[in-house]
């Protein structure tokens, strides 16, 4: 219903049946003109100043016009009457529609045009038959004519509903999953309220700007064209199913055309996104040989590659290539960054998922690795990175052997060497060592003890042994003394292996065996096993067996007083080097012995580093002593018995009677000269050739001197017992004394 403004009669909507006028509009006089529609046709009714009526724009009364300019509300009809010869106003015009519901209420009054004409205007429902019109005050000339008619139709809106491929809504400018299949739904609601029939026509965009731009509904695609649903009025549901759809903004729009009755309508673009897909990665270190998954940690020199596998692909949207990425040891790496890793190659997934091989790492050093792989994205897929995927090289455990060689490059390991032996180790590296990857250089520790207890002394690897050049070798050892020695043999551990060591080498260092042999001397430094009483005599030995480096230990000496060494003797002390022999060492002197029986012995300590000796033990028969009364001796001078004199230039150690002098003898031995001596310190010829004037005590010493330097142990307390003849021959017992 509309308000007709001015002189536009406003139409009720009344009961059925029944009509109602508005009398107001009416004038107290007027022509009337009676219009009767009947089954054949328009006929006319005239009564009093009736004018002529025709029926344009209509149809058995029936409005045949659509609005054109949509100016006619919609459900309503609009009715143009035109009075020509007017006459004199006012004027008014009163209609009879049928049904009767449809009628206007009382009459309308007409608006003079500038031609002179009147122009009536009625609105009235849709539908509506008309009956009858008249005009009031019209001249004769009058004529009533129905100009144009028009219908207003009912407008109808459309809108659209998506669904996926399971009928699930999908609420307009949401997002949907790669390769989505989506279908429209449609709804015509009718303004008036009316039940649409028809079909509704789909049309699916794939830009939204396409489908904002396609107002004259002929761009796109067509979805099909899909009838009303009469069990659900209104809906046309549903639209043909777009294919699997890639990332991008679409849209659908529906037009229902409209009839006779109702404008058409289209909807609004009902846009959506197709999202593209987030892929996922996983990644899986091979080892090279054999090509699996890497179970535990590689060994040392082995290679490894990578493998990966996609997850999220979409129907048959192809997966894009996947980039394996490796970090070298010792470089960072943070999950899902390639920063710092090294690109290697790019593989293509199979039909699964899987991207394998990378390009192998091979020979690879001890130490810990990663690999990463990056799917790309594309116009279907967000790429991905994967996590760092770490793994070991194991360093390689190294064994070795080792043997102490003498310098004869005699293996002496668990063995005993002889004193002052000089030494040396050999190890090899017998399993362990990698090709590309050099192990470290073999040292050796010496050790003072058996059980290479302690921190032992480093020693030199000097290179190959000679023994055996597959061996390294130590430096040689000093000569070493007796004892429990040991050597080990190391090789560090580093960045690609685990070091060892060979094990405790232990050998002993065996005490030299030194043997001692012996001699008894006189003074004269004579071998000697018997001596006449008197005599002084001395004891020598000498070591074998001692070791250069190695400090032989002194000898020592013991003297018996008989000639079994019973008892424990008297130690004398080992004065040095005997004097008639350095090579000898010998005891001090012994003390003018008396006739008997003697013995020494001498001996040698053990130590450290020598087992020692004892000699045999070594008799000495002492039997009276020799000795010439100065008599003797001054007769030989006074004669000139050259023999006599002779041997004691021979065997007194050069003394000759007439340049020795009196204060040469021994104090024990020398007698003071007599007073009447003329000379203090005469020779010993001259003693002798005046014992009146130097003395007899003095005459006496003389003898005693030359008995001491012959060796004859005699005095003149132990009397006459002179061994020599006139002409200077011994005639003594020769077992008795050798001179």
């Amino acid at each position: 219903m509309r308000d007709i403004t001015e002189n536009v009669l406003k139409i009720k909507k009344v009961p059925k049946n029944k009509t109602s006028f508005t009398k107001k509009l009416l004038p107290k006089f007027g022509i009337t003109f009676l219009l009767g529609l009947g089954a054949l046709g328009i006929f006319l009714v005239a009564s009093a100043s009736a004018t002529t009526w025709t029926g344009n724009g209509t149809t058995n009364g029936f409005c045949s016009d659509v609005s054109s300019d949509n100016t006619v509300p919609a459900g309503e009809q609009r009715w143009l009457f035109i009075l020509t010869s007017p006459g004199t106003g006012p004027w008014s015009l009163t209609t009879s529609f049928s049904p009767s519901f449809q009628d206007p209420i009382g009459a309308i009054s007409g608006i003079q045009q500038g031609n002179g004409s009147i122009h009536f205007t009625v609105f009235t429902n849709i539908g509506a038959q008309l009956l009858s019109a008249s005009a009031t005050n019209g001249t004769d000339n009058s004529v009533l004519t129905v100009s144009h008619c028009e219908t207003g139709l009912g407008t109808s809106a459309t809108s659209t509903t998506l669904h996926d491929a399971n009928h699930n809504v999908v609420t307009e400018g949401s997002s949907v999953a790669l390769g989505s299949i989506i279908h429209d739904l449609a709804t015509v609601t009718l303004t008036p309220s009316a039940i649409p029939t028809g079909s509704v026509t789909f049309r699916f965009y794939t830009t939204v700007a396409a489908c904002t731009a396609d107002t004259n509904f002929t761009g796109g695609v067509t979805e099909g064209t899909v009838a009303l649903d009469g069990n659900n009025p209104g809906v046309a549901h549903p639209s043909q199913d777009t294919g699997a759809l890639t990332p991008g903004t679409y849209a659908f729009k529906a037009n229902w055309p409209g009839n006779t009755s109702y404008q058409g309508s289209t909807s609004d673009c009902e846009n959506f996104t197709v999202n593209q897909a987030q892929l996922a990665i996983a990644t899986r270190v091979h080892s090279d040989s054999p090509d699996q998954g890497l179970v535990g940690n590689l060994s040392l020199g082995s290679g490894a590659h990578d493998a990966a596998k996609i997850k999220g692909q979409v129907g048959n949207f192809t997966l894009p290539d996947v980039t394996f990425y490796f970090f070298a040891k010792g470089v960072a790496c943070t999950d899902g960054d390639t920063t710092g890793g090294t690109q290697l190659n790019t593989v293509s997934p199979d039909g699964t998922g899987f991207a394998h091989p990378s390009t192998s790492e091979t020979a690879l050093a001890a130490g810990t690795y990663n690999f990463m792989a990056v799917v790309a994205g594309n116009n279907n897929y967000l790429g991905a990175t994967s996590n760092c995927e770490p793994f070991t090289v194991n360093q390689s455990q190294l064994a070795m052997e080792s043997k102490v060689h003498d310098s004869a490059h005699v293996d002496k390991t668990n063995g005993s060497v002889p004193l002052g032996s000089i030494m040396h180790d050999t190890a090899k590296i017998t399993s362990g060592v990698v090709g590309g990857f050099t192990p470290p250089a073999i040292t050796f520790k010496f050790y003072t003890n058996g059980t290479c207890d302690g921190g032992g002394t480093s020693v030199t690897n000097t290179g190959a042994d000679q023994g055996d050049v597959t061996r390294d070798r130590s430096a040689a050892s000093i000569a070493l003394a007796a004892g429990s020695y040991s050597y080990k043999a190391f090789v560090a551990s580093d960045a690609n292996y685990l070091g060892t060591d060979s094990g405790c080498e232990p050998f002993t260092v065996n005490q030299a065996q030194l043997t001692v042999t012996t001699d008894i001397h006189n003074a004269n430094h004579q071998i000697v096993t018997s001596v006449v009483a008197g005599s002084i005599v001395h004891d020598t030995a000498s070591v074998a067996g001692g070791v250069n480096g190695f400090t032989v230990p002194a000898v020592t000496f013991t003297f018996y007083t008989n000639s079994t060494c019973d008892g424990q003797g008297t130690a004398v002390t080992n004065t040095g080097a005997d004097e008639g022999n350095a090579s000898l060492v010998r005891s001090a002197n012994s003390a003018a012995l008396v006739a008997g029986s003697y013995a020494y012995k001498a001996s040698v300590a053990g130590n450290t580093n020598y087992l020692g000796d004892e000699s045999d033990c070594e008799p000495l028969t002492v039997t009276n002593p020799f000795w010439c009364s100065p008599g003797f001796w001054a007769t030989a001078l006074s004669k000139n018995r050259t023999g006599v004199l002779n041997y004691l230039l021979v065997n007194a150690g050069g003394l000759d009677l007439t340049t020795a002098h009196y204060n040469d003898i021994p104090s024990n031995l020398k007698a003071p000269l007599s007073k009447k001596a003329t000379i203090t310190n005469p020779t010993l010829a001259q003693v002798l050739a005046s014992p009146n004037i130097y003395g007899g005590p003095a005459f006496n010493s003389v003898a005693d001197y030359i008995s001491l330097r012959l060796g004859w142990g005699g005095t003149q307390n132990t009397g006459e017992n002179c061994p020599l003849d006139a002409h200077g021959n011994f005639t003594g017992p020769t077992l008795t004394l050798t001179i």
